[in-house]
């Protein structure tokens, strides 16, 4: 049966985070039953954008620099690495510049893609994939627990979406129904699957993620070697129905890890755990779900105080539904309502404003 380990964390404490991930990787075999000596290890992090730790958008420093410690300790080489939404560089003030200087190591953005096709792909059928995730020996990927105003939530698989390059990625978004979307997300987890992950819920992300929503203490570090398993006993934790997230279901049927909780080994019971009150996405699907992104989320409107004219909604938008006159105008019959703009917008300029009742 797929282990995987859990545990209740509160806080970012160097002491505390150590001893919880050495007993996390007793349980699942022993880090060094992963990494052997020699070996570049790739941590693929979640940086989605330029934001402080504290906004919990993106992988907390601490679990950086303690893996990366205990990698080198096998006497492997740690390099971190990521693919964010947002052209600005997120390493500064995400806080990995300082670990990647404090630990001695290379801390990079993907710059250098290769066609690589897919197998047994559902809707892409070749991608242009990160040379340095295809090349590392092994690959730890440190996603944030977060929900997403798309698919719902976010966590390991939707973490490799990073690994392709920005340009295809912008064209990805297009496909807008959130069937195609966790295909895609499948597709590109089937290229490179993860050898371990850990997921950093310490700090989460409730409401309108993955970046400009809430930051909640859920209090949640979970580990395994089986990236799907992680984000079904994430989900389930956060109060989901497993059966209702699409990505994580269709990730099983492609045979990329398990979903099913009862197939699951676990370190601590978590029937009496589920996190009812975290604000989730609704699960909708279809022509309800295009209603509620229409109508119930709203539209994407810019807050003029915030906007810095960086351009980057206009060059990241897919539907190319965004002209700048100073400032970014929306074309909503364009708009494919990805939000892809919210996110790229560090600033949080662009909003989803909801509309009011006439």
């Amino acid at each position: 049966m797929t282990r995987v380990y859990w545990n209740e964390c509160k806080n970012y404490t160097e002491k505390d985070l150590t001893r919880i991930m050495i007993e996390a990787f007793e349980y699942i075999g022993g880090l060094e039953s992963i990494v052997k000596p020699g070996e570049t290890v790739l941590l693929k992090l979640n940086l989605t954008g330029p934001f402080p730790p504290e906004c919990a958008a993106t992988t907390h420093p601490m679990i950086v620099k303690i893996v990366a410690k205990m990698v080198k300790k096998l006497k492997a080489f740690p390099i971190i690495a990521d693919g964010p939404a947002t052209i600005k560089s997120p390493l500064q003030e995400t806080g990995i510049d300082n670990v990647a200087l404090e630990e001695d190591l290379k801390a990079f953005l993907f710059e250098k893609f290769e066609k690589k096709k897919v197998d047994s792909f559902d809707i892409v059928a070749e991608l242009m994939y990160s040379s340095d995730i295809l090349k590392a020996d092994k690959i730890i990927s440190i996603p944030k627990l977060k929900t997403h105003a798309l698919t719902m939530f976010t966590g390991a698989i939707k973490n490799m979406f990073g690994a392709v390059a920005f340009e295809q990625r912008k064209s990805l978004h297009k496909y807008k129904k959130i069937e195609d979307f966790s295909k895609i997300l499948t597709d590109v987890y089937s290229v490179r699957v993860p050898d371990l992950t850990i997921m950093d819920g310490i700090w989460g992300m409730e409401g309108i993620g993955p970046v400009h929503g809430q930051p909640i203490n859920l209090g949640l570090f979970i580990v395994s070697k089986d990236g799907v398993a992680v984000d079904a006993l994430s989900t389930a934790l956060l109060g989901y129905n497993v059966k209702d997230i699409i990505m994580i279901n269709h990730a099983k049927a492609k045979g990329l890890g398990e979903a099913d909780l009862n197939k699951m080994m676990f370190n601590n019971s978590f029937t009496e755990k589920i996190l009812q009150k975290v604000n989730l996405i609704p699960v909708l699907n279809g022509q309800m779900r295009e209603r509620f992104l229409k109508i119930v989320l709203g539209t994407i409107a810019c807050q003029t105080d915030k906007c810095i004219k960086c351009q980057e909604c206009q060059k990241g938008c897919p539907g190319e539904a965004i002209t700048l006159n100073p400032y970014p105008l929306i074309d909503h019959k364009k708009c494919l309502n990805c939000y892809r703009c919210y996110e790229i917008c560090y600033n949080g300029a662009l909003q989803i404003i909801t509309k009011k009742k006439e």
